[in-house]
């Protein structure tokens, strides 16, 4: 994970098949900010807000439930 001003980005360990990705600022995911499906193991959100926490969660499309969650604190 690698923060900066303005912008998130993630990675992790890569496996076979696709990826969904979820970013939002409720730990619920409930609304959500993004939702997309990957083919890499990595993914960046730019123009993000300054000092708001997001909560990140990614699974990769043959799972049923999100295997890494991270919370960001995100700085001016």
């Amino acid at each position: 994970m690698s923060i900066s001003t303005g912008s998130a980005n993630f990675s992790w360990d890569a496996d076979t098949g696709d990826y969904t990705a979820v970013l939002s600022t409720v730990a619920s995911f409930t609304p959500y900010i993004s939702s997309g499906t990957l083919a890499a193991n990595s993914t960046s959100y730019p123009d993000l807000n300054p000092n708001t926490i997001y909560y990140f969660a990614v699974k990769n499309t043959a799972d049923t439930a999100y295997q890494d969650i991270s919370t960001t604190t995100y700085a001016n």
